[in-house]
């Protein structure tokens, strides 16, 4: 380490302080060594190959943290590990779709509304991601978006209980689309 630090270029104590702190637990203080030691000599493609091991092993684990938090109920932690997650892999649609969904449980559908988006900007052919925007579109209110939601979804894969769901949006815009007074006549 004391090498390492003396000489932050020199790829051999870079690639055997990583070695060491991977041996120690301490998985993301040896991506960062690993990381120099690769920025040093280029040539030292093993100790790269180490780095994206780490890497997917780190995203493994918070993506388990966060399963765990959301089955236990915690969402604060659940959200908190999925931004870890994302911020290591902001390119994985069904980390946007699982947070959404622990989101969209604690009341927070903008938030969702925003992440599914931002999944079908990745994946636009996941019926399931649109099933859920359309859900979180409906919450808010945000009726033509969820109607065209489900519709694309449905385009995608027929699916009886969508169908439902989309039949129960269009009711409740024809209903809100219905004069006040008439509305009114149920609580008269």
């Amino acid at each position: 380490t004391r090498i390492a630090d003396a000489h932050p270029d020199y790829a051999p104590a870079l690639a055997g302080k990583g070695l060491a702190l991977d041996a120690a637990g301490q998985a993301s203080e040896a991506v960062v060594a690993f990381r120099a030691a690769v920025a040093a000599d280029p040539g030292l493609v093993e100790i790269a190959r180490r780095v994206d091991v780490l890497q997917l092993r780190g995203l493994q684990d918070e993506l388990a943290d966060a399963r765990r938090a959301a089955q236990a109920g915690d969402s604060e932690a659940a959200i908190q590990s999925y931004r870890r997650a994302l911020a290591a892999s902001p390119d994985s649609a069904f980390l946007y779709v699982e947070l959404a969904a622990v989101e969209r449980q604690e009341g927070q559908s903008a938030a969702a509304i925003e992440h599914l988006q931002r999944a079908l900007q990745l994946d636009p052919s996941d019926p399931a991601t649109l099933i859920l925007l359309g859900d979180s579109q409906a919450d808010r209110g945000e009726i033509a978006a969820a109607l065209d939601a489900y519709g694309k979804a449905l385009a995608l894969e027929p699916n009886a209980d969508v169908e439902e769901k989309r039949k129960a949006v269009q009711q409740r815009a024809d209903l809100e689309a219905l004069p006040a007074q008439y509305r009114a006549i149920p609580t008269s």
